[in-house]
C-alpha cells in the first residue's frame, strides 16, 4: 500500500484499481478465507484423523476441484457482465479504466479463493510458514510492477496501473504453484476429482451457507461504500482514499487477530476430531497450540 500511494497517489487511476481489486477480494473473504475455510478445516481435520491421509487427499481434491469449477463459472459470467456494462454505462475515463482492470483481475477470483483453502489445509497439516510467506510473493510482484510501470510509462499512469493489474494475476499463479508444491511435500498430492456426491463435500457446502450470509453483510457493505464514494463524491480519488483508510484499520487485524486465529483454529479442529475435549477446552481457554 505505501508503494502504491507513493507512485500513484489518490487520484482517478488508483481509484479505478481499488474498485477492481476489491471484487476478487470480496470473494476471497467470503469463500476463501471466510465461510469455505471455516467449514472445510474441521471436516478435513476429522477425515485426516479418523480415515487417514488417502481419504483426506481425496476429500481435498474433490473440494478444490468443485471450487475451481464453480469459481470459473462465476468469473466467466462476470466477464460477460463487464462487457454489458461497458456498452450500457455512460462512457467516461474512469468507467473504461475500472471495467478494464476488473476484466484483467476477474480470473484472480479463482486463484485467490483456491489459495486460501489450500492454506487452511496446510495449517491442519501443521504447515504455517508457506501459507504465511505465499502472500509476500503477490506483494513483491505488485511492488515490482508498480516501480517498473511508473518508470517505463512515466507520463502514462493508465498503462502503469494496467501492468499492476497484470502483476496481480502473475503473483496469484506463483502463489498457487507454491501451495500445490507445499501440499505435495506434506503428503497431500491433490488432483482433479470432480464430483458432487461426496458426503463430506456436501457437509462443507451445507455448513458454509449460513456463514456466507453472515459474512456477506460486511463484505458487500465494504464494496458498496467504495461504489458510493465513486458515484457520489466529486473527487475522482475518493475510492482510493477510502481504500487506503480500510487498509490502515485492517492492519492490526491482519497482523495479530488473523495470525492468532490461523494457528488456533486448525488446532481446535484437530482436538475436536480426535475427541480430546479436555485438550480442546485448555487450548481454547489458554490460546495454546502446544
Amino acid at each position: 500500500m505505501p508503494c502504491a500511494a507513493t507512485f500513484f497517489g489518490a487520484g482517478l487511476v488508483y481509484g479505478a484499481f481499488s474498485i477492481a481489486f476489491q471484487i476478487p477480494n470480496l470473494f476471497r473473504r467470503l469463500f476463501g478465507e471466510g465461510a469455505l475455510s471455516a467449514a472445510s478445516i474441521p471436516i478435513f481435520a476429522t477425515v485426516l484423523t479418523r480415515d487417514g491421509r488417502d481419504s483426506a487427499t481425496l476429500f481435498a481434491s474433490r473440494l478444490l476441484t468443485l471450487l475451481v469449477v464453480v469459481l470459473a463459472g462465476i468469473a466467466l459470467i462476470g466477464e460477460v457482465v463487464l462487457v454489458v456494462l461497458r456498452v450500457t454505462l455512460p462512457d467516461s475515463e474512469r468507467t473504461r479504466l475500472t471495467l478494464l482492470l476488473t476484466a484483467i483481475m476477474a480470473p484472480y477470483v479463482i486463484i485467490v479463493c483456491t489459495i486460501a483453502v489450500m492454506g487452511g489445509l496446510l495449517n491442519v497439516l501443521h504447515s504455517f510458514a508457506l501459507p504465511t510467506v505465499a502472500p509476500i510473493v503477490l506483494n513483491v510482484s505488485m511492488i515490482i510492477a508498480t516501480v517498473v510501470g511508473t518508470t517505463v510509462w512515466r507520463h502514462n499512469d493508465q498503462a502503469a496501473i494496467t501492468l499492476l493489474a497484470g502483476s496481480v494475476m502473475l503473483g496469484g499463479v506463483l502463489q498457487l504453484v507454491m501451495q500445490l508444491r507445499g501440499l505435495r511435500s506434506r503428503g497431500l498430492p491433490v488432483r482433479v476429482e470432480l464430483t458432487t456426491r461426496d458426503a463430506n463435500v456436501r457437509r462443507v457446502l451445507r455448513t458454509m451457507g449460513p456463514m456466507t450470509l453472515g459474512l456477506a453483510a460486511v463484505q458487500v457493505n465494504t464494496l458498496a461504500d467504495t461504489l458510493i464514494a465513486a458515484a457520489c463524491v466529486p473527487n475522482p480519488g475518493a475510492p482510493a482514499i477510502l481504500f487506503y483508510a480500510q487498509r490502515m484499520y485492517q492492519f492490526p487485524l491482519g497482523v495479530f487477530a488473523i495470525a492468532y486465529a490461523v494457528v488456533l483454529f486448525p488446532t481446535l479442529s484437530a482436538r475436536a476430531a480426535a475427541d480430546e475435549m479436555g485438550a480442546f477446552r485448555r487450548t481454547l481457554a489458554g490460546g495454546s497450540t502446544w
